[in-house]
């Protein structure tokens, strides 16, 4: 099983090289968005859950990321994870993932967590001049 992880700024253009990457691959790879791995904050009302810091790590469920990995590696499927970024909320999961021989990862905090960086083969980080990012944002 070969891990590719992939991060970089918001707006830098991580999203279109995974899935470039992924298309070039012969078997369909797993791609893991770490934006899916956002915590569930539906405990909070919408204006506490909108006030979120969404580009900080520990936004992230990196134990359930790195759960999921694990899984997938052991041959496992997992839970196809979304998240609904119109109301800041964990969304209902929408099917299973299958293991593949390749996984992407791709998230502006994937190397974040050691534990999911050191099961990366190859790592790329995304590096783009910040007004081109933002640009890309707005």
């Amino acid at each position: 099983m070969l891990i590719i992880g992939i991060c970089g700024a918001s707006g830098s253009g991580k999203t279109t090289l995974a899935e470039e990457l992924a298309s070039t691959v012969k078997h369909p790879p797993v791609l893991l968005r770490q934006d899916t791995y956002y915590r569930n904050y539906s405990h909070l009302d919408f204006e506490e859950r909108r006030k979120l810091n969404y580009d900080e790590p520990s936004i992230f469920d990196h134990d359930a990321m790195y759960q999921d990995l694990c899984d997938l590696c052991a041959g496992k499927p997992v839970p196809r994870r979304e998240y609904d970024f119109a109301a800041h909320c964990v969304a209902p999961s929408s099917g299973w993932i299958s293991p593949a021989e390749v996984i992407i990862i791709e998230g502006i905090h994937s190397f974040y967590d050691a534990r999911i960086r050191e099961m990366m083969d190859f790592k790329l980080f995304v590096k783009v001049d910040p007004d081109i990012c933002l640009l890309r944002r707005m």
